[in-house]
C-alpha cells in the first residue's frame, strides 16, 4: 500500500510538472499603459522626456524641508505649457546688451575716442567718450561673457555757428544683435524634475498597479522603459545600462542645519520581473561646492525577497558641500533596456532636519491602498442590461476598502465613507461604517454590507461608468492628509469581464492544438457576439501570421458549441489596447459558458494578464483530452461581449440559416451576392477577424473585391428584416 501511495504521488506530481511546462507568465516589452495615456493625451504626456523645451524656459523653485512623497499624486514636472496659459510670462532675448540698452548692431573700437568742441573762443576742447560695457547672452538668456569699449563716432560741436557735426571712425569690430522671445512658465507644486541634459532617460513611473502589499497608495517604479512607455533600447535584447531617473529639485539647505536625513522604503520586483545581481538601484547626492553628483546609496538584484518592502533606509545628509542652498537627490536603476525589466520600487521619500534616526522617527499616517472592490463580485464589468434584470445575482453582498496604518502607534478612525454618483455628477448612494480601531502597523480591510436593494439605477443608456469616492476621517496620528481619499469607477459596459483594463504580464500557451477556455457564468439568457482581447507586445518577436480558431463552450465535457470557420489572427497593441474579433453568428448563451481558442501552431501568442485581479479560477487549458486548471494567479485581458441584446429567443440559434447565392469563387476583381430576401447587409470579414468591406443587398448586385489582397475571406449577410444570418467563404486571388 505504502509503494502504491508513492505511485500515485509520484504521477499526480508528474502531471502537475506535465502541465505547468505548457503555460508561461512573462514581462511586457511596453509599458502598455504610459502608451494608452500619451494616445489620449499627447501634450501631458510628452512631460518627462520632452527635452527640447524652447520657447519655454521652466522656473524651477527651491523646495523648504520637511520634504514628502508617498507617490499617491505624480508629482514629476510636467513639460506642457502652451503660449496662452495664465502662469506664462516673456522675457526677449538678445545677443548682447550696451549700458542695459539693446541696439540692433554695434560698431566698437577698443581705443578712447573723444567728442569735440570749439569754443566762440580758445581752443578746441576734447572730452573722452564714456566706456561702453557690453554684456553678450547665449540662447537662454544667460550672461556668458562681457567686454568694454568706445563708439566710433567722434561729434563735433562749434559753438559759433551752433553745428554738430560727426566724424566715423574704422570701427575694431562690429556685432549685430539677435532677438527672440522666451515664455517663462511659472514653477507648480510638482516634487521632481527632469534635466534638459538627460536626453537619454525619462521618469520613473508613478502607478498603483505594479507592487505588491501596497504601503500607501502610489509608488515609483524603475525598469528598462522610458517616460513614453517603449524600451531605451530596442536594437539588442540583451543591452544593459542606466535606465529611469527621479531627480528632486533643489532644497534650500544650510550647514547650521543638524541631524538632516533622507528616508524610504523599496522593494524589488513586485507584481513585474525581479531585478538580478547586475540590476542595481542607485541614490545620488549632488555636491553643490563642486557642482557633481555623488554616490551615496545603491542596492543589488537578488538580495531581497521579491515583492516584500524593505525596512526604512536611513541616510544622513551632513557635508558641508551637500548642506547649501541647491542641494538635490536622484535615484537612478540599471536595468535590461528592451523592456519592463528589472523592476524596483520606491514609496515613502522623506528628507528633513533634526530627525532621530534611533527611533526612526515615528511615523503617523494611516493610507487608503487601493479603491473598493467591484460592486459585481468576481466581475470588473458586466453587461448593464444584465445588471439592470438581475442585479440580485450580480450585484456583490459586500464591497471592501484597504486601509494601513503604517505608523507605529494605534490610529483612532472615526468612520469610513463612499459616496456614488452617476455620469452627470448626481449622487446616487452614500455609505458610513464606524470601526474605530486600526492597530499600529497593520492592514484592515473594512467591509460595507449591501443591501438587497439594487444600487445603480437605469439611465437609459447601453453602458455607463459610475463614479465612487471614499474617504476616512480620524481622530489623531495622521501627519499625512494626501492619501486620506481614494477614486474610481464601476464599469457597466457590454462584457463581462474579470480584468481591470491593465497588463502588468503577459501569459502564453505552447504547442500547435492546444486549447484555452476561460470560463463565465451569466444569469441573462443573450446572444455572444464577440470577444474582446488583448494581445501586448513582449521580448520575443511576436508571430504576426499567428493562426487561432475562436471556440464557445457550454461546458468542458462536451465539443464546443462554436469553432470560427474561419482563423484568426493577433493584432498586437499599442497600448492598454483591446481587439474585437466577432462571431460569424450569434451565440446563445446562458449560465456557465467558456469563450477561448485553439492553437493553429506551436509559437506561442501572448495575452495580457492582469495580477492585481485574480480569475485563476477561470483559466484553463486542453492538451490532448486534458484540461488543466492554470498554476498562475491573475486574470486574462479576455471579456465575451453581448453587444446589443437583440432578444433572441432559444430558438432562433437553431434557425436554418438564409442562403444567398455567390459567384464567382475564387474571384478577382467582381463577386455576384444574389439574396434570396431583400433589404440585407452583407459584411466581408479578413482573416484576423475585422471587417473589411460593407455592402447593403437590396437586390442582385456585383460588389467590386479588387481592392482586397489575396487570400481567403469570411462573408456575412446579415437580413435586417428578421435578423436570420447565413455564411460563405471567399477565395480572392488578386494577385
Amino acid at each position: 500500500m505504502k509503494y502504491f501511495i508513492c505511485i500515485s504521488l509520484f504521477l499526480l506530481s508528474s502531471l502537475d510538472y506535465f502541465a505547468q511546462n505548457f503555460e508561461e507568465v512573462v514581462p511586457l516589452r511596453n509599458n502598455e499603459t504610459l502608451i494608452s495615456e500619451l494616445k489620449n493625451n499627447s501634450s501631458s504626456n510628452k512631460s518627462n522626456r520632452d527635452i527640447d523645451r524652447k520657447p519655454f524656459i521652466y522656473i524651477v523653485d527651491t523646495l523648504e524641508l520637511p520634504f514628502f512623497d508617498d507617490f499617491t499624486k505624480n508629482k514629476i514636472k510636467v513639460y506642457n505649457a502652451t503660449k496662452t496659459d495664465e502662469n506664462i510670462s516673456l522675457k526677449v532675448l538678445f545677443g548682447f546688451e550696451v549700458n542695459g540698452e539693446h541696439p540692433e548692431t554695434l560698431d566698437l573700437v577698443y581705443t578712447q575716442t573723444y567728442s569735440k568742441t570749439k569754443p566762440i573762443s580758445g581752443p578746441i576742447q576734447f572730452d573722452p567718450n564714456p566706456i561702453l560695457y557690453v554684456t553678450f547672452y547665449n540662447e537662454n538668456g544667460e550672461a556668458i561673457s562681457a567686454d568694454t569699449g568706445w563708439t566710433n563716432i567722434v561729434t563735433e560741436f562749434d559753438e559759433g555757428q551752433g553745428l554738430v557735426s560727426y566724424d566715423t571712425l574704422e570701427p575694431d569690430q562690429t556685432f549685430i544683435n539677435t532677438f527672440d522671445t522666451l515664455y517663462l512658465v511659472a514653477d507648480d507644486n510638482s516634487h521632481w524634475i527632469t534635466p534638459g541634459d538627460e536626453s537619454g532617460r525619462g521618469g520613473a513611473y508613478i502607478n498603483n498597479n505594479l507592487q505588491k502589499d501596497n504601503l500607501t497608495q502610489g509608488v515609483a517604479t524603475f525598469d528598462g522603459i522610458d517616460a513614453v512607455g517603449t524600451p531605451y533600447n530596442i536594437e539588442s535584447e540583451t543591452a544593459q545600462g542606466p535606465a529611469d531617473t527621479l531627480e528632486s529639485k533643489p532644497f534650500n539647505l544650510d550647514p547650521e542645519m543638524e541631524d538632516v536625513f533622507l528616508s524610504f522604503f523599496y522593494q524589488a520586483g513586485g507584481h513585474g520581473n525581479e531585478p538580478e545581481v547586475d540590476d542595481t538601484l542607485v541614490l545620488e547626492f549632488f555636491d553643490v561646492t563642486n557642482q557633481t553628483w555623488r554616490h551615496a546609496w545603491s542596492r543589488a538584484g537578488g538580495l531581497d525577497e521579491p515583492g516584500i518592502w524593505s525596512e526604512q533606509v536611513w541616510l544622513r545628509v551632513s557635508e558641508f558641500d551637500f548642506l547649501q542652498p541647491g542641494f538635490q537627490f536622484r535615484f537612478r536603476n540599471y536595468a535590461t533596456l528592451s523592456g519592463m525589466f528589472d523592476l524596483w520600487h520606491l514609496d515613502y521619500i522623506r528628507l528633513g532636519a533634526e530627525r532621530d534616526s534611533v527611533s526612526e522617527d515615528t511615523i503617523t499616517d494611516v493610507s487608503i491602498l487601493s479603491g473598493l472592490t467591484s460592486f459585481t463580485g468576481e466581475f470588473t464589468s458586466v453587461p448593464y442590461s444584465h445588471y439592470l434584470n438581475h442585479f440580485d445575482i450580480l450585484q456583490a453582498d459586500t464591497v471592501n476598502l484597504d486601509v494601513r496604518n503604517i505608523g507605529v502607534l494605534d490610529a483612532n478612525v472615526l468612520n469610513i465613507n463612499y459616496e456614488i454618483s452617476d455620469d452627470q455628477g448626481n449622487q446616487i448612494d452614500f455609505f458610513t461604517t464606524a470601526d474605530l480601531n486600526l492597530p499600529k502597523q497593520s492592514v484592515r480591510r473594512y467591509q460595507f454590507l449591501q443591501g438587497d436593494e439594487q444600487i445603480f439605477p437605469d439611465v437609459q443608456k447601453e453602458y455607463v461608468d459610475f463614479n465612487f469616492t471614499a474617504w476616512y476621517a480620524i481622530s489623531g496620528n495622521n501627519d499625512e492628509n494626501i492619501n486620506d481619499t481614494i477614486r474610481g469607477n464601476q464599469r457597466f459596459w457590454k462584457y463581462y469581464s474579470y480584468d481591470d483594463g491593465t497588463a502588468e504580464q503577459a501569459y502564453a500557451l505552447t504547442g500547435a492544438g492546444i486549447e484555452l477556455a476561460y470560463e463565465f457564468n451569466t444569469p441573462e439568457p443573450d446572444s455572444l457576439r464577440g470577444l474582446w482581447i488583448n494581445f501586448p507586445r513582449v521580448l520575443v518577436e511576436n508571430a504576426e501570421d499567428f493562426e487561432l480558431e475562436l471556440m464557445v463552450w457550454e461546458d468542458t465535457a462536451s465539443d464546443p458549441i462554436y469553432t470560427s470557420e474561419i482563423p484568426i489572427s493577433p493584432k498586437y497593441s499599442d497600448g492598454n489596447e483591446f481587439t474585437r474579433y466577432d462571431f460569424f453568428e450569434p451565440i446563445y448563451i446562458t449560465g456557465t459558458f467558456y469563450v477561448g481558442y485553439r492553437q493553429l501552431q506551436s509559437d506561442k501568442v501572448y495575452i495580457g494578464f492582469d495580477k492585481n485581479t485574480n480569475a485563476r479560477e477561470h483559466i484553463l487549458y486542453r492538451t490532448g483530452d486534458k484540461w488543466f486548471k492554470s498554476s498562475f494567479d491573475g486574470s486574462l485581458l479576455m471579456r465575451p461581449d453581448f453587444g446589443v441584446d437583440p432578444s433572441l429567443g432559444i430558438e432562433e440559434k437553431k434557425k436554418t440559416q438564409s442562403e444567398f447565392d455567390m459567384y464567382p469563387n475564387p474571384a478577382k476583381n467582381f463577386i455576384t451576392i444574389d439574396p434570396k430576401n431583400r433589404n440585407s447587409r452583407l459584411d466581408i470579414y479578413s482573416m484576423s477577424g475585422q471587417i473589411v468591406k460593407t455592402e447593403m443587398i437590396n437586390s442582385k448586385v456585383s460588389v467590386n473585391i479588387s481592392d482586397l489582397s489575396t487570400g481567403i475571406y469570411m462573408l456575412r449577410l446579415i437580413d435586417l428584416g428578421n435578423g436570420i444570418i447565413s455564411t460563405n467563404k471567399l477565395v480572392v486571388a488578386n494577385k
